[in-house]
């Protein structure tokens, strides 16, 4: 197998609290020995539950150090436990995250398994190095599957980004963000400094300790399960927007970290293999008030305007690039290149609004999954994006016409302009939903981008005829 170096995962290893667990009740007798198969079969079949974290010192580079023995920390509690809820399970995670693992010797997952009523209870508390959550499911998936029917997972050889070309298309840092990364790394290496992992673990040990995590266990059965989903359901929102909004509803906080995963659009990708394939991006609310399901339906908002603000900053793009040359045209009084320049710009804008407004709507069926969405959440997606791509022409010519009207000192229509879009929005939003219920929320966007357009149209109208 290739050495398979830390690129990315270097957040992971030097990071505090990088441990996490998930608890699994398997509907099968607890058997030590079925047990003792079943993680066998695991570090068969993935190279990095065999693996501790080496150090190669020549470059300072960090490895998965792959060994022939297996490192999965597997302990039997010799004892019974009513089930996932039992206070047992929660000491022994707060036991096994409330340190730092010295990672250049031990294994990146560590099981506790009960007897539980006749079943198999198993704890399992993964580090970050080794997987993230979908992995982490997966593997959980594989143990009760070996488990119980016996059947071995397959081998899969872990290929992890080892280079900027591993990386999705469009994922290199450009402008200001690339200048930073690079000075920093510059002024790093003109200090002569280097990582040093003994260091940094004795830091993160003393970190964890005193920063304790608390852990609190909720059981939602069947009934309540059911009337939340068709809460969710009538809100157009998901369960995923339910449970985080109701984090930030209960912590008193605006901002929480959705992660995405990527494997379907990374190169080195195996299926079934090991690693941390996500990243994360981040969703801030302002302050509002209500209950979790009224600010999940802010939540699901705010993480579709992830989706649509990327064309949207396409568009942002052409207009602030023609602005500076209309308005020296205009100084010049160059009345012919001023109006090609603006013609050039709207032809620009709306053929990169067609273009985005196609290739969204053919692919509108995969776009919620590739921001890491459920099943449900990008259905959800699918069914509400044709509402925002039907005005994404009007969106075009108003941004155009708005730097048209910077440029030529224009500045009041300009102003209009940039404030027709959300006070429209703010009315469509308090009438509609009266009458069209969740379908007006929905309209309100596209309605006020019309109505901006519209606006747009008759003002640039005007100034033509002046």
């Amino acid at each position: 197998m290739e050495r398979q170096y830390l690129f990315t995962e270097r957040a992971h290893l030097m990071c505090p609290g990088m441990c996490f667990g998930l608890a699994a009740l398997i509907d099968a007798p607890h058997d030590a020995e079925r047990i003792r198969a079943a993680v066998a079969a695991l570090e068969e079949a993935h190279p990095f539950l065999r693996a501790v974290i080496g150090h190669q010192a020549e470059d300072n580079r960090f490895f998965y150090d792959v060994t022939a023995v297996g490192k999965t920390d597997w302990t039997d509690a010799h004892e019974e436990i009513a089930g996932l809820d039992a206070p047992a399970i929660f000491g022994r995670c707060d036991e096994l995250t409330g340190r730092d693992w010295d990672l250049r010797t031990e294994g990146l997952l560590k099981i506790v398994t009960w007897k539980a009523n006749e079943r198999l209870c198993a704890l399992f508390v993964f580090h970050h190095l080794l997987t993230d959550g979908r992995g982490a499911l997966g593997l959980v998936q594989e143990f009760a599957d070996c488990y119980v029917t016996g059947r071995r997972p397959a081998c899969a050889q872990e290929r992890l980004i080892a280079r900027a070309e591993d990386l999705p298309d469009g994922a290199a840092l450009k402008g200001v963000a690339r200048w930073l990364v690079a000075r920093t790394n510059q002024k790093w290496r003109g200090e002569g400094r280097r990582l040093d992992y003994a260091a940094y673990h004795s830091f993160a040990d003393g970190y964890v300790r005193s920063q304790r995590v608390a852990h609190r266990c909720e059981t939602i059965d069947g009934e309540r399960l059911a009337r939340l989903s068709g809460q969710c359901h009538d809100r157009g929102v998901t369960l995923n927007d339910y449970l985080a909004a109701r984090m930030m509803f209960e912590e008193q906080t605006n901002k929480v970290i959705i992660a995405c995963d990527l494997r379907q659009r990374l190169k080195c990708y195996r299926p079934g293999a090991l690693g941390n394939y996500a990243t994360a991006f981040s969703v801030k609310l302002g302050r509002r008030g209500g209950d979790a399901l009224t600010l999940a339906k802010a939540v699901h908002v705010a993480v579709r305007k992830v989706i649509t603000a990327i064309i949207y900053l396409l568009l942002q793009g052409v207009g602030d690039g023609c602005q500076p040359l209309i308005s020296r045209y205009y100084g010049e009084r160059n009345e012919a290149d001023g109006r090609r320049m603006r013609s050039l710009a709207y032809r620009t804008a709306l053929v990169v609004s067609a273009v985005c407004m196609a290739a969204v709507f053919l692919a509108r069926e995969k776009v919620g999954v590739l921001f890491g969405a459920s099943e449900t959440a990008n259905a959800g997606v699918a069914q509400v994006l044709p509402y925002f791509l039907s005005t994404l022409l009007f969106l075009a010519f108003v941004r155009i016409t708005t730097s048209c009207f910077y440029a030529t000192e224009k500045t009041r229509l300009s102003y209009i302009l940039v404030y027709a879009e959300p006070v429209c929005t703010l009315l469509f939003l308090l009438t509609l939903p009266l009458g069209l219920k969740l379908t007006g929320v929905w309209l309100a966007v596209p309605l006020a981008q019309t109505a901006a357009f519209l606006i747009a149209l008759l003002a640039k109208r005007r100034v033509e005829r002046v």
